[in-house]
């Protein structure tokens, strides 16, 4: 009997240490499971020895502050460079991204083991990596290259002209530009323009002028390859409205203005009904100001200005043609108009709830023993404050006090550094808005229709605040 009673205690003592044995592990399964999501990028794709290679850990966690990341052992096969921690915005949402730049030393096949990234949300361990680190003279492998169209309008007129370009994000060397000209679709006529040293030390390939005829303009997205080069060029979509055609001959006449030569800085709309003569001195000097910038050469500045006063002038709304009409002279077709509405919205419901909230509860409680003269007193003095308040915060604002600004001719990165991956060019008079500012450098997003996903860093210096 002895036996048997230890033999059972036994056994339930070994069922109890299995019981707590799989909570413990399901605790530590699900705790895991509950730490944030990460995506490891790398660029490019096969490490060579002695070129820079970049693995990036891009963390599902808008917060870069509280998002650590214990490294495995690297020697002898990688060298650390650098790392550098930067947010990343990705559609409406924002992650971190920590970046690991390494010199590859020897050649051969080697396992990176798992990354352990940390933030308030749990705990994450990536899988492990395998690395095929090649010579730096052995054949590379197939290198894929995508293509963006730079300049193009979202929409233009039968008979107009239009000059866009046709960009590659990082630098390599190029076949010839004939190899990317498309066949050229019925109802448009469609020509190559020549590409300077510059341009084509930018990215650029191929430059073409379109006027279409009749019916919208489309090119197919391509995949063209070039010895060990694949090219992926996007499809292409231009709204085209009316016809235009010289008498009986069925051919497209002259267009009034090449993009070549942009049209003269616009004139101010002559609406005399729609402001006081007071106003419409003032819009004129501001036409006139943007104008001297824009004739010596300062495009973008001179957008912003016509920007910031659109946005804070109470008559701003008749210097968006004036705007839109220079923007399109240089191939800015789907930009953003400027609203003062939000002013407006802020303004009430700041004044509703201060005086509604906090002021009536005030004269109802603390003041209820003052004589209603003190309350009405009190009153007054407390919406005059309110009002300078509610003027300083949605007032005018200076130039280079806000979040909007007028983009210079610059790359845009996926990291706020110079040696970071570039993106794309944004090109001058480029409306954004500033996402993050880090101080030398800054996150924006475009300012446009077709290009609101274009976002990225650019330099600070690149962008002229309004």
């Amino acid at each position: 009997m002895g036996a048997g009673r230890k033999s059972n205690r036994a056994g339930l003592l070994m069922r109890v240490k299995l019981i707590l044995i799989l909570l413990a592990i399901s605790h530590g399964l699900s705790a895991q499971a509950g730490g944030p999501q990460v995506l490891v990028e790398t660029f490019p794709e096969t490490p060579a020895a002695g070129i820079p290679w970049t693995l990036t850990l891009l963390v599902d966690y808008g917060a870069p502050e509280d998002v650590t990341a214990a490294e495995p052992p690297f020697a002898p096969y990688l060298i650390l460079d650098r790392i550098v921690k930067n947010p990343r915005i990705t559609g409406a949402k924002t992650q971190t991204a920590i970046e690991y730049r390494f010199i590859p030393n020897v050649p051969g096949r080697f396992i990176l083991q798992p990354f352990t990234v940390t933030s308030p949300s749990g705990v994450t361990k990536t899988s492990p990596l395998a690395l095929n680190i090649r010579s730096a003279g052995t054949e590379q492998p197939p290198l894929n290259l995508r293509f963006v169209w730079e300049g193009a309008p979202a929409q233009m007129a039968a008979g107009e002209s239009a000059i866009f370009n046709l960009r590659v994000s990082r630098g390599t060397e190029m076949p010839p530009e004939e190899f990317f000209m498309s066949e050229v679709p019925p109802g448009a006529i469609l020509a190559p323009l020549p590409v300077t040293a510059a341009e084509r030390a930018g990215g650029v390939v191929i430059k073409l002028n379109l006027v279409p005829l009749d019916g919208d303009f489309n090119l197919p997205a391509r995949v063209l390859q070039y010895e060990n080069t694949r090219f992926e060029i996007p499809a292409l979509h231009i709204r085209v409205s009316g016809r235009v055609h010289s008498e009986g001959s069925g051919i497209a006449k002259e267009p009034p203005q090449s993009a070549t030569h942009p049209a003269q800085f616009p004139e101010l709309p002559n609406r005399g009904s729609d402001s006081t003569e007071k106003k419409r001195r003032q819009l004129e000097e501001i036409c006139d100001a943007a104008r001297d910038l824009w004739n010596d050469g300062h495009r973008a500045q001179a957008l912003a200005e016509l920007r910031r006063n659109e946005r804070d002038h109470s008559s701003g709304a008749l210097l968006a043609a004036v705007r839109r009409e220079a923007e399109e002279s240089i191939g800015l077709y789907d930009t953003g108009n400027e609203s003062r509405l939000w002013r407006k919205v802020f303004f009430g419901l700041t004044l509703f709830f201060i005086h509604i909230v906090i002021i009536s509860l005030v004269v109802c409680f603390a003041l209820k023993r003052v004589s209603w003269r003190k309350r009405a007193f009190f009153c007054a003095v407390a919406s005059a404050a309110l009002a300078l308040l509610c003027f300083r915060f949605t007032g005018p604002q200076s130039a280079g006090s806000g979040r909007c600004g007028v983009m210079l001719e610059a790359s845009v990165r996926r990291t706020a550094d110079l040696d970071g991956e570039e993106l794309f060019r944004f090109t001058e008079g480029q409306p954004v808005a500033v996402m993050l500012n880090s101080g030398s450098w800054l996150y924006v997003r475009a300012n446009s229709a077709s290009r609101f996903e274009w976002s990225g860093w650019v330099p600070a210096e690149a962008v002229i605040l309004y």
